[in-house]
């Protein structure tokens, strides 16, 4: 079930192939998340994550840059967020959850947000040693 309006284009929100670009050329493993069970709610807390994400991604990426060795390798593709656009795109995402999302259902954003942090915590914990 959609709860985001139609003129909020997810597909150009893609992190995905982003990810699995910086994985494969880091040669980190596959991470299976599973949120079939995630109501649409929750799921826009997990996009709020990962725009999030996207967001902090600029900041980390100027620090990438600034290091010749990491930038070398060019596994930051996911850090490029959507370059110059990645504060629009920001506030455009942020208007519109604040306008959709109704009261009753803020927890079940905040739940899948919350779920997300955890879950994805999860999976750098295997990277932290590597």
């Amino acid at each position: 079930r959609q709860v985001l309006p139609k003129s909020f284009d997810l597909g150009k929100r893609k992190k995905l192939p982003a990810l699995q670009h910086d994985a494969n050329i880091l040669k980190l493993g596959a991470h299976h998340i599973n949120y079939s069970d995630t109501s649409s709610w929750k799921a826009v807390g997990w996009l709020y994550v990962m725009e999030g994400a996207s967001l902090g991604g600029q900041v980390i990426m100027r620090k990438i840059l600034a290091n010749h060795a990491i930038a070398e390798t060019g596994a930051y593709r996911f850090y490029e967020g959507y370059g110059n656009q990645t504060g629009p795109y920001w506030l455009s995402f942020k208007t519109t959850i604040d306008q959709t999302v109704p009261t009753e259902k803020e927890q079940e954003v905040v739940e899948g947000a919350q779920t997300a942090f955890n879950i994805l915590g999860r999976c750098m914990e295997g990277y932290r040693s590597k």
